[in-house]
């Protein structure tokens, strides 16, 4: 829970400077979520690969699907490329319908 606070607050900042610190805390199962949701907020470019992954890896369907988000966030023709990627081999119609959702923005991607 303390995690999650912090990681919501490192958000807030709008600053980032914050990026590499949620980077490290992808390692917290119990934090990643919120990591990934603030990733996309923060829209760094450096955070492509680590989205990438947890949308490619993570075992965690919410995960997954706000990675999904997030990446639509970053925008760019490298997160359209991991959401296109994503979207012909995901199982889970949870993460189906992010991807679908992320696709559809086109003045992000």
């Amino acid at each position: 829970a303390l995690c999650r606070r912090v990681v919501r607050a490192l958000a807030a900042l709008q600053d980032v400077a914050a990026v590499p610190a949620l980077h490290a805390l992808m390692d917290d199962v119990n934090a990643r979520l919120e990591v990934v949701r603030a990733l996309g907020l923060l829209r760094s470019p450096t955070s492509l690969p680590v989205l990438t992954k947890a949308l490619r890896e993570d075992v965690r369907v919410p995960v997954r699907a706000e990675a999904a988000l997030a990446l639509a966030q970053l925008g760019g023709p490298r997160a359209r490329a991991a959401l296109a990627q994503a979207a012909r081999r995901e199982k889970e119609a949870p993460v189906q319908a992010a991807i679908k959702q992320a696709l559809s923005a086109p003045d992000r991607l």
